[in-house]
């Protein structure tokens, strides 16, 4: 006897299906229990599941920083559309120091300064209330954390820089 589904010429193991549709179904009714037993099962092996986790990044890169991406769009409410958009409208460059975006190969860098790449530029956000301010490149965006995003601060710094004399 054949599975029941179109196309597939396999023989029946359980319900009209062969083996591989009857697992897909399976799981798709039971998405919530099979994601509690995976939970559970986690939490009782961490150790494998990060073995498990390092291997598939190791294998998967693009699939890893594409899922970084998506993350990232979803946490500021925005599609790719409007980040490039947001690219474009400041002439594809760092909205601070003006670097240019086609040296990140479209958004991209090649590598960054641990040696790390490819990486786009960074969605600037106010913390307090998660709205987007522009897109900065790495260094930028660092640099407005260590100034603890503080206006004043950062003023001090610069007026710092303009009167110092160099000591030596």
């Amino acid at each position: 006897m054949k599975c029941n589904i179109q196309d597939c010429d396999k023989a029946v193991k359980a319900r009209g299906m062969c083996q591989s549709h009857y697992s897909k179904r399976y799981h798709m009714e039971n998405k919530s229990a099979n994601a509690v037993r995976h939970k559970i099962w986690r939490e009782n092996h961490p150790e494998q599941f990060s073995k498990q986790q390092a291997r598939y990044r190791a294998n998967n890169p693009d699939k890893e920083r594409d899922r970084h991406w998506r993350r990232m769009l979803k946490q500021y409410g925005l599609t790719s559309g409007q980040y490039n958009d947001m690219l474009a409208s400041q002439g594809n460059k760092c909205a601070i120091c003006g670097i240019d975006a086609t040296i990140y190969r479209n958004g991209l860098v090649v590598k960054d300064s641990r040696g790390r790449g490819p990486r786009r530029f960074a969605v600037d956000h106010d913390h307090a209330t998660n709205r987007v301010r522009g897109l900065l490149c790495n260094r930028c965006n660092q640099g407005l954390g260590m100034f603890k995003e503080d206006g004043v601060i950062l003023g001090k710094a610069i007026r710092y820089l303009d009167s110092r004399t160099l000591l030596r």
